[in-house]
């Protein structure tokens, strides 16, 4: 008893070891029972438990601390009990679950009790079964094993461990190796509980038991989480980057970041509660967050705090008022923020509404152009912030002005036509005017005109007579600033044409309308949409004008379409009656050969005879021939015999067949006569026999090529034999008689073996980079056979130089400038080119010398002194030093003289002087540095000149020979210029002055590579205007007086053009130098016209204009009704007489400028003309000269 009671004290030590092991499976936080793991006891059993500690059995001492042990477990922990070696000795399955895991305190105490030691050791099975037993593949499972001793069943407990680790869902073996010596037991102990995630403790006594077990109950320290702080721009904003001032604490650490400036810092935290506060720099805004770290945040946590949205600082500086509509320039300040703009609004509306914006990332020179509301009245100019939604960040209020717009209807207004329209108003980019009716709304219109047309504009009036509406539009906002009411009046329309006429004719139609741009006169099905046609002509074309009919015979409609809507204004019926064709030819011919085939048609432009197979469709054929190319028509037989089909179609939309006959192509032979062999690369005389048709030809192809694909060819009209060269490659082909078609026919075949040729080359083996080499050689010597010299892997076409053989033997070739091994070659000319001959040829290096000053000025001569090979290409350079070889800004070849002599480049800089060797490549073969220094120039004119006028400049400067003094676009290039004159020309210098008004420079421009501009003055240049004095109405074709005024230069003009008409365009001209009043000839069209004082310049000017009105003169013609041919016939008329109008006749379809007889009307009245000597229907005409010709007065005269 004694000895039992001197343990009792050790017993309270084993107590907190068993406590400490089961509490390893008890919740280490506020947690349920359900959250906790069950777990299973394993009791080793075997009879090594009986041994003594203390002189206590091992067995006692467990008994007796689970016993106390499981009164302080909670009383919802489930817990079992295994133990093995308890029941049989020397039996490895002697394992027992003793209790299911569960709450049976009293259970587990009384199997304790009752285990008694006998067996094995089986202690890896009986974890595996404890694992198995707690489900451990599905659930969290602990196995807690106490054993003395090793694995005594052939098991390896780390291979155990490692399996049930690998295939648990989260298994732990804490094993304890109670009163175990030996290395090999404590090794597998250890193994097993380390290959699981478990703890290992030893004992050897009583007291160590205690301790080790106090150990192992120490509860796992919580794994401490990353948690990571940040701050956002307002609610859900972007985080902030930079910045932020951090101060971060936890109710257990205390400060852990005091004034940190990362500006997302991140910690590891253990469980607890913690505040975090944050200043933002630069607004001083302050945001705070208590936080809570539960040690169950899987990938770390992430603490954001939401600061109040920063709203950057703008300004805005603009005008105090600015009239409607127009571009006002505003100078900002601001974040400049992607997608920030400027608007213009009115006071009430919301941040992100506006009239007009522009984006602050279009700033030019510090301003952003915006656009005014195009109301008068007080509005808001704002700078915008991009944001969700936008915000305003500064606001400057603007008065917005009235405009001043004027509108003046076009008076007498005729549908369809082009009227003009004045105005006076802003003209802003994109401004228009539209007509529309008085109810429409603003977006809805008839027709348009850019206010950049002009003051008139020229506008198309609507197709519909009425009241209608001008409108002046402001082109920004689509908002009408201005309306005018005028009306708009019909015009006489009508249509002529024949009742009838021939399917796919040309007729003369006679029209009367508004002859609108692009109005049309078409023909179309009596029921087919006004905007749908099968034939048209532009009315531009005059009346009477020709329309050609379409295919197809029946009742049909010629209308008039006015263009702008396709509103047809009038129509007229049109009976087309059927067409015929007949086709006469052969009824059998050889494939190949030439049809020829008589026909009889209606022969339209673009009519054609052809061959093609009976069920083609019209437009399908093998060959063709048009009926404007002559009759008979001739085309080329199918290569194919059998039957086909001749035809005869009218080109139309579709295409139509008026005629067919059938035809049928009989078979055709051949035969080649030529050697067996040949030479490689040789020309070959082949004889042949065959049909001989256009682009026949003789072929050397591959055995099994197409029939249109071959090595070389001749064709058979190039003579019998053909000569045909052969491949270079030898090898077996095929020679071959190819008739030509769609597609080509082979005739015969005949096989053919093409043998190998050889050659020789002599040459030096070494040789000086860029000389010339002497190569002799032997071989074919084809026509086209070369020697080269070229890299060793380069393709047989490939080379640095080459001679052709035929230039004689030896050779005689560049040698590359690069010095290194290559190649001489004998290439067999041929498909391909083939290499039969090479010899290895060293190229040597050269070398060379500059010697230059090292400076230079601008523009200037140099003067370069060197040594070298002296090759007759070979040149000296000034270039970039980063310039390739063959880049340079000046250059003078080697063979020009020693010294070269050399252009200095016009930009100061650093420059290379460079001696550089022809070849392939060029190569450098000296340099030396040149530095080019600056020049300067002045120049001496007034600031202002009139338009048009000669302006004298005095300068000083370089005076190259071709350096210029200029007149230019501030901002053109030194080259481009409106007028220049060449320094050597003079000083001062006499300029011609732009006609065009405004701003532009004066420059000195040195010329080099490039042209430097190297002095610059502004000039202004002021308008010009002139004055004209004419009668409002002229005869057409009328010589009148024009009174003048205006500059008077020697090449300025006066012109009668159409209003619409360039000012290079018009119907007469003369200069004004020709007198004032100046005498002009009136045109020959009558109509409104506009009278030009235009000024020479760059460009041609407009610079005074006056309307006049060209009217209509008559003529009218007496002679007998028929003449007999040849005859003289008097004709009375009477006509304005002008000096070249004449009269004359002619056929009625010829152009007023073709006739068989005429006479001057000068010559006086009655007139005589001879008769033709063909009889028929002739016309007499009064033909009045100008440009073009009109004919004024006609009558019909019979000639018998």
């Amino acid at each position: 008893m004694r000895a039992l009671f001197t343990c009792i004290p050790r017993l309270p030590m084993l107590r907190i070891l068993l406590i400490a092991l089961v509490s390893l499976i008890l919740p280490t936080t506020a947690a349920t029972a359900q959250d906790s793991p069950r777990a299973i006891l394993v009791l080793d059993g075997s009879g090594s438990m009986w041994g003594q500690i203390d002189g206590v059995n091992k067995i006692v001492i467990a008994r007796e601390v689970i016993g106390e042990l499981l009164g302080t477990l909670p009383a919802d922990q489930e817990l079992g009990l295994m133990s093995y070696g308890h029941r049989r000795k020397g039996d490895c399955s002697d394992i027992e679950l003793l209790i299911e895991p569960g709450t049976d305190r009293a259970a587990i105490a009384a199997a304790v009790n009752a285990i008694n030691p006998k067996g094995k050791t089986p202690l890896s099975d009986a974890v595996i079964q404890a694992a198995e037993a707690l489900r451990f593949s599905e659930e969290v499972a602990t196995v807690i094993l106490v054993s003395d001793g090793i694995e005594t069943c052939e098991r390896d407990p780390c291979a155990v461990g490692r399996m049930l680790e690998e295939t648990g869902v989260n298994f732990t073996a804490h094993v304890i190796g109670f009163d175990v010596a030996d290395p090999a037991a404590l090794a597998q102990l250890q193994c097993l509980a380390e290959e699981t995630g478990g703890q290992f403790r030893t004992a050897a006594n009583a007291a160590e038991l205690a301790e080790a077990l106090a150990v192992v109950a120490e509860p796992e320290p919580a794994a401490p989480v990353a948690v990571t702080f940040q701050a956002t721009d307002g609610d859900g904003g972007p985080v902030i980057a930079s910045g932020l001032i951090w101060n971060i604490g936890t109710q257990s650490d205390g400060a852990l970041i005091k004034n940190g400036q990362d500006a997302s810092p991140s910690l590891d935290l253990l469980p607890g509660s913690g505040l975090a506060e944050v200043l933002r720099i630069a607004d001083e805004a302050v945001g705070e967050a208590m936080f809570t770290v539960t040690g169950d945040e899987t990938g770390g946590k992430v603490v954001t705090i939401a600061l109040p949205e920063m709203v950057p600082d703008a300004t805005l500086d603009a005008p105090a008022s600015a009239p409607a509509g127009s571009l006002v320039p505003v100078r900002w300040s601001g974040p400049d923020g992607e997608g920030d703009y400027l608007s213009s609004s009115n006071l009430d509306m919301h941040d992100g509404e506006y009239y007009h914006y522009g984006y602050t990332r279009d700033t030019e020179d510090g301003v952003v152009m915006v656009r005014m509301p195009p109301e008068d009245g007080i509005f808001e100019i704002r700078y915008v912030l991009n944001s969700s939604p936008p915000k305003v960040l500064a606001r400057r209020q603007i008065e917005v002005t009235p405009l001043d717009i004027t509108l003046t209807p076009p008076d007498g207004a005729v549908i369809g036509t082009e009227a003009r329209a004045g105005w006076t108003g802003p003209d802003y980019e994109g401004d228009y005017l539209t007509i529309a009716r008085p109810e429409d709304e603003a977006g809805k219109y008839e027709t348009y005109a850019y206010t950049s047309a002009g003051d008139p504009a020229p506008i198309v009036m609507p197709a519909m007579p009425g009241t209608y509406e001008l409108r002046y539009v402001l082109g920004a906002s689509r908002h009408v600033a201005a309306r005018a009411l005028f009306d708009v009046v019909e015009t006489s329309i009508s249509v002529t044409a024949p009742e009838t006429a021939p399917e796919g004719a040309t007729i003369k139609i006679s029209w009367e309308g508004p002859d609108g741009k692009n109005d049309y006169i078409s023909i179309a099905a009596v029921d087919a949409p006004d905007n749908k046609y099968d034939a048209y002509t532009y009315t531009r074309e005059g009346s009477p004008l020709k329309l050609t009919l379409p295919m197809g015979a029946g009742g049909y409609e010629i209308r008039y379409v006015l263009g702008q809507d396709r509103t047809v204004l009038a129509r007229v019926p049109i009976t087309l009656t059927p067409v015929t064709a007949t086709l006469d030819a052969v009824e059998t011919i050889a494939a190949g050969s030439t049809i020829s085939v008589t026909w009889d048609g209606p022969d339209y432009d673009r009519d054609y005879v052809a061959v093609a197979d009976p069920d083609a469709a019209a437009n399908r054929y093998l060959a063709y021939a048009y009926t404007g190319n002559g009759n008979p028509a001739r085309f080329a037989a199918p290569l194919e015999p059998g039957e086909y089909e001749l035809r005869y179609i009218a080109n139309s939309s579709p295409d139509v067949v008026l005629a067919r006959r059938a035809i049928r192509v009989t078979e055709v032979g051949a035969t080649l006569d030529a050697p067996a062999t040949a030479p490689a690369g040789s020309t070959l005389a082949i004889g042949w026999d065959g049909p001989d048709n256009a682009r026949d030809y003789v072929a050397i192809a591959e055995p099994d090529a197409d029939a249109n694909r071959y090595v070389a060819y001749a064709y058979t009209a190039s003579g019998n034999p053909a000569k045909v060269q052969m491949p270079t490659a030898p090898g077996d082909y095929e020679l071959r008689y190819v008739a030509n078609g769609s597609p080509d026919k082979v005739l015969v075949r005949q096989a053919i073996r093409i043998e190998a040729v050889d050659a020789t080359l002599s040459a030096p083996t070494s040789i000086a980079a860029g000389a010339i080499i002497t190569v002799d050689w032997t071989g074919p010597g084809g026509e086209r056979d070369y020697i080269t010299i070229a890299d060793p892997d380069a393709a047989p076409n490939r080379h640095m130089s080459f001679e052709y053989t035929r230039s004689g033997n030896p050779a005689k070739l560049k040698v590359p400038t690069t010095p290194g091994r290559y190649e001489v070659r004998y290439v067999l000319n041929g498909s391909p080119d083939t290499v039969i001959a090479t010899a290895t040829l060293e190229v040597t290096e050269v070398t060379a010398t500059l010697v230059a000053p090292d400076s230079a000025p601008a523009g200037s001569n140099l003067r370069i002194d060197w040594t070298g090979p002296g090759g007759d290409r070979d040149y000296i350079t000034i270039a970039d030093p980063d310039a390739a070889p063959n880049r340079h800004v000046s250059f003078e070849y080697a063979r020009s003289g020693n010294p070269a002599q050399l252009k200095v480049p016009t930009t100061p800089g650093r420059y290379e002087v460079r001696y550089v060797q022809d070849g392939s490549p060029d190569t450098v073969l000296a340099t030396a540095t040149l530095e080019v220094t600056e020049v300067t120039a002045s120049l001496d004119a007034p600031g202002s000149a009139p338009a048009g006028s000669k302006l004298r400049v005095d300068w000083t400067g370089p005076g190259g020979d071709r350096d210029y003094i200029t007149i230019a676009d501030p901002d053109a290039a030194p080259n481009r210029h409106v007028s220049f004159e060449y320094a050597r020309s003079g000083n001062p210098a006499v300029l011609d002055v732009p006609t065009t008004p405004g701003r532009y420079v004066l420059r000195y421009v040195q010329d080099g590579s490039p042209d430097t501009v190297i002095a610059m003055a502004t000039l202004e240049v002021t308008p010009v205007s002139a004055t004209l004095d004419v009668p409002a109405s002229i005869p057409v074709g009328s010589t009148f007086e024009v009174t003048w005024d205006g500059p008077g230069g020697d090449r300025d003009f006066i012109s009668v053009a159409g209003p619409d008409e360039d000012v290079n365009r018009y119907a007469t001209y003369e200069y004004v130098r020709g007198g004032n009043p100046l005498k002009l000839s009136a045109p020959a069209e009558p109509g409104a016209y506009e009278l030009r004082y235009v000024q020479h310049g760059t460009p041609q000017r407009i610079i005074g204009t006056t309307m006049i009105d060209v009217i209509v003169v008559t003529a009218s013609l007496d002679a007998p009704a028929s003449a007999a041919a040849g005859s003289s016939v008097e004709v009375t008329w009477d006509g304005p007489g002008y000096p070249r109008d004449y009269l004359s006749i002619a056929q009625p379809d010829e152009k007023p400028s073709r006739y068989t007889d005429y006479a001057y009307a000068s010559d006086g009245s009655p007139a005589v003309l001879q008769m033709p000597a063909v009889p028929g229907t002739y016309e007499l005409r009064y033909v009045m000269m100008g440009t073009p010709a009109t004919i004024i007065a006609r009558r019909t005269i019979i000639v018998e």
